[in-house]
């Protein structure tokens, strides 16, 4: 059974990149009719502390993400190609939480911005460890329609079928 359309899920952070990301994520998703659902992970606000265990972040979602000025610059964007996305705040680790809502929406890619210079390694291996584990394809580089249709095995970017069903 097919989706009448295709979802992206896109993870801002507020940076230059993630800027250009979302640029990229609203042209997919207006050329292929996607749902795009933007999501920014802020920092956990609460932790389990145990006697003897780890100290965890507690992940929760908050109720209005429209109060975040993140998600709301990264709404603009899609708001001018004519894409009217949906906006997801979360407190928690990023790499585990980007994926469940991945899994959670059965989004068919992720969008994440990058740097296109070197990238301090814990930060380039956040980014491979979330494109390692996430059920959707989205290479760790920003993605064109060209090259989201590359990674899918299409030639043609125009085509619905660029973007996968899980």
């Amino acid at each position: 059974m097919s989706r009448e359309a295709p979802e992206l899920l896109l993870a801002v952070s507020g940076s230059d990149a993630s800027r250009r990301a979302t640029e990229v994520a609203a042209a997919l998703s207006n050329t292929f009719d996607a749902r795009l659902t933007i999501l920014h992970v802020l920092p956990p606000l609460r932790y389990r502390i145990g006697r003897l265990a780890p100290t965890l972040p507690i992940t929760q979602r908050l109720d209005d993400p429209l109060s975040n000025p993140v998600l709301l610059d990264a709404r603009q964007i899609p708001w001018a190609r004519g894409v009217t996305p949906r906006a997801i705040l979360i407190a928690g680790d990023p790499r585990p939480v980007i994926v469940t809502v991945v899994g959670d929406l059965g989004a068919d890619l992720l969008v994440i911005g990058t740097e296109p210079r070197l990238v301090p390694g814990r930060v380039s291996a956040r980014r491979e460890w979330v494109h390692a584990h996430a059920p959707c394809p989205g290479p760790p580089s920003l993605l064109g329609p060209a090259r989201a249709a590359a990674a899918c095995g299409r030639t043609d970017p125009r085509h619905l079928s660029a973007i996968p069903s899980t």
